[in-house]
């Protein structure tokens, strides 16, 4: 991920209402163009979603540490926790 400005939920949910409310495109060209597009946008979000998951994990190991939670215990239900519905 870059290091640019954070993202907020607040931005992916307003884009993803943008995206909801659009509508298609008529020609084939643009249709072929917005597929492409699309794809490229789910495959980034994946990436994105994938990082954010990883530091969720991270950062909740280290508040376990800090709490004093055992090792082996430490990031139990983070899984369920970023399971997407």
């Amino acid at each position: 991920m870059s290091s640019g400005i954070p993202l907020t939920a607040q931005e992916a949910t307003a884009f993803t209402a943008r995206l909801r409310e659009g509508r298609l495109p008529c020609g084939a060209g643009d249709l072929i163009d917005l597929i492409t597009e699309l794809e490229t946008l789910k495959n980034v979000a994946c990436g994105i979603q994938a990082d954010a998951s990883s530091a969720y994990d991270a950062a909740r190991r280290s508040d376990q540490a800090a709490a004093g939670v055992p090792a082996a215990r430490q990031g139990r239900g983070v899984a369920a926790e970023v399971a997407a519905d």
